[in-house]
């Protein structure tokens, strides 16, 4: 169990990274603001306390949410939306 909790952490670490370095390049922001938006999101929460594995989703799926989190504020993907 400890190793899927660390497992887990690395795998929300490395997401958040990557997340934060997409959303900096493309707002044009600093990098440790676009971490601190991110972390301070409902996306974010999504990722570190949902029950979820999210084992298919990476960086791009999130930054997706994050998107439509901040226009729609809610989350939804883009494809969920498409369905609507």
């Amino acid at each position: 169990m400890e190793n899927l909790d660390n497992e887990r952490s690395l795998y929300i670490e490395a997401i958040t990274q990557e997340v934060s370095k997409i959303l900096a390049k493309e707002e044009k922001i600093p990098l440790e603001n676009a971490e601190h938006n991110f972390i301070h999101s409902r996306t974010y929460n999504y990722l570190a306390y949902s029950n979820d594995l999210f084992i298919e989703d990476g960086p791009e799926d999130f930054v997706d949410l994050y998107h439509n989190e901040q226009k729609y504020h809610r989350l939804v993907s883009t494809t969920q939306l498409l369905v609507e």
